[in-house]
């Protein structure tokens, strides 16, 4: 049984009795965990500052129970934070002395929204600027269309920060490395899928093949982040409209030399008809996949396949 960390977040309270403050995560963690010993790994969930090069300082695992160990070693880790300038030196320090799910460099590119939308095809994009004051928010407002705008951190992940305001109402304050970006209503929905409604469209790609991809529908606003309260509605392979299969190709031909990997195409429709990349997202989600439980250790198997065969480990 080989040792294997689920790094969340820094800074968690390990006063606390379980990994996480949200039951749903916690649920998915069990799950993870007991797929994880059928394939021979032992998880342990840590915050990223407790590891000391190869030994986790403390950390939580699940045995019937939730319960706590110290002074660990391990050689395996699963990341599950977002890399950002505050980060930086810890996911240098990781890759560094464990074998990682998702190398730095595909860590690098999906955390960073700016370097996407460079990267992204012209047809793919929407209109974007970096800004870091409001001063300079107002300087480019005329160049967005849209009567609505979309403000989100340059780097961050699950929708946080991220606001949908009207340009006549601006935030009192705008913080350094803020992407300000069109909104597109997505009402439309995608005409390919039959679908009416505001939505996303996240496909998954383990190891640069498509695993499964999913409708994130709104409930309450206009984002369509899980975390925010978005349905998911699943999709098969073959019903993926040929224009997200052509930008997902093309995103995996820029990735597809970094494994093992896990990642996702976030993709709206402009007018129910243009696919617009949104993001591209190294850490897809909590997969507790409820009523789905067959994909969910589907996926769970392909992972952790994927991580044994880059790693060569039997």
């Amino acid at each position: 049984m080989k040792n294997l960390v689920f790094l969340v977040e820094p800074a968690r309270n390990f006063k606390n009795r379980l990994p996480s403050q949200r039951p749903h995560s916690n649920k998915f963690l069990k799950q993870f965990t007991l797929f994880a010993k059928k394939k021979k790994f032992k998880m342990y969930i840590a915050s990223a500052d407790w590891i000391k090069k190869n030994t986790i300082e403390k950390a939580w695992y699940f045995d019937k129970t939730w319960k706590k160990a110290k002074n660990i070693p391990v050689k395996y880790a699963f990341i599950y934070f977002t890399m950002n300038k505050k980060t930086t030196k810890i996911f240098k320090h990781l890759d560094k002395y464990l074998k990682l799910m998702n190398p730095l460099p595909i860590n690098k590119i999906c955390s960073d929204k700016l370097g996407i939308y460079k990267m992204i095809p012209k047809s793919a994009k929407m209109k974007y600027a970096l800004i870091h004051n409001k001063s300079q928010l107002k300087k480019i407002l005329s160049k967005f269309p849209s009567k609505k705008i979309v403000l989100k951190p340059r780097y961050g992940i699950r929708g946080l920060g991220i606001k949908v305001v009207s340009k006549k109402t601006l935030p009192k304050k705008i913080k350094k490395d803020t992407i300000v970006q069109e909104f597109i209503n997505t009402a439309h929905g995608i005409k390919e899928l039959n679908l009416k409604q505001p939505h996303d469209l996240r496909v998954i790609l383990i190891n640069g093949k498509i695993h499964h991809s999913y409708l994130r529908l709104p409930q309450h606003s206009f984002l369509a982040n899980c975390a925010k309260g978005a349905k998911k509605q699943f999709v098969k392979k073959k019903s993926l409209p040929s224009s997200v299969l052509t930008l997902v190709n093309f995103v995996n031909k820029k990735l597809k030399k970094y494994k093992p990997s896990l990642y996702s195409v976030d993709v709206i429709f402009e007018n129910g008809e243009i696919p617009k990349i949104i993001e591209l997202e190294a850490i897809p989600g909590f997969m507790f996949y409820k009523g789905h439980e067959k994909l969910r250790d589907d996926t769970f198997n392909t992972i952790f396949n994927a991580f044994k065969s880059a790693y060569k480990i039997k």
